[in-house]
């Protein structure tokens, strides 16, 4: 850039403060020549915009600012207040681990299965309401949840095999054909096994019926903790609730169930 060579306006002010001139080297990268600008920007395919930005961003010594962006805080990150008021808050909360997994999934623990996170959200809010404090966004709430905690929402469903869920994950992974071939033929395999001891515990329990009451087949299994009481009231999700357990046997010949109950003030769900 140098001083303004001639100007275009009559008043003794202007925008321009000084005349930019353009080079570019030749072919063989000889000292540049002096262009005009639409050469100038047609040739390096910018526009004015970005000229001014690196002209405003030149040091006197000649080479540019670092780029700022990406540096500087998130306008929208929690501060460390605010952050510790939703920690304590989800710290309040009574976990309990899953009944099964117990070994893989020692650290995860989980919430109460009527809490969702639309129903936290909704609490958490409420609290800061009571305290005077200006609650965080859903999106920072949901985040510190994911990332400062291994917690889960506990829902009541059927378990599922853990080989069949895993045999189905890689199937639907895999795109070599091959490979998909060989996952699909072990599937059929274990399925065919399951199939098997299926038939033996039919066919154990037509041998039982013909025994005159000599032989009999029974199933059992523990069924998932059941928090006592249920309730839907806000206070009760900050309680420690009751855990009852239930384990149930059933004559496969006589179709008689017996159901075994107690909680965990009389003992644990442990094979005891």
């Amino acid at each position: 850039m140098s001083e303004i060579a001639r100007k275009y306006t009559q008043s003794a002010t202007s925008r321009r403060a000084n005349t930019r001139s353009y080079y570019l080297p030749d072919e063989q990268g000889r000292p540049p020549h002096e262009v005009c600008k639409t050469y100038f920007k047609d040739t390096l395919q910018i526009c004015d915009g970005k000229i001014t930005a690196v002209l405003k961003k030149k040091a006197p010594t000649g080479t540019l600012e670092p780029d700022k962006r990406g540096r500087h805080t998130p306008h929208n990150k929690p501060d460390a207040i605010s952050e510790e008021y939703v920690c304590n808050f989800i710290k309040s909360f009574p976990t309990c681990v899953s009944h099964y997994g117990r070994a893989k999934n020692g650290l995860r623990k989980f919430l109460s299965p009527d809490l969702n996170m639309a129903i936290l959200y909704r609490m958490y809010k409420g609290k800061c309401q009571e305290s005077n404090m200006k609650p965080v966004s859903l999106f920072v709430f949901r985040y510190i949840f994911n990332t400062k905690f291994n917690l889960h929402f506990h829902k009541i469903g059927k378990d599922t095999c853990q080989k069949c869920d895993g045999y189905k994950a890689k199937i639907d992974a895999h795109e070599d054909g091959q490979a998909k071939e060989a996952l699909i033929t072990e599937q059929e395999l274990h399925h065919r096994k399951a199939d098997a001891v299926r038939n033996k515990k039919m066919k154990n329990i037509e041998e039982a019926k013909q025994s005159n009451g000599t032989k009999a087949v029974l199933t059992f299994d523990l069924q998932k903790t059941l928090p006592t009481p249920v309730l839907s009231t806000g206070i009760a999700y900050y309680k420690r609730q009751l855990w009852t357990y239930n384990l149930g046997i059933h004559d496969d010949v006589t179709g008689i169930e017996y159901m075994y109950v107690w909680s965990e003030d009389v003992a644990s769900q442990g094979p005891q």
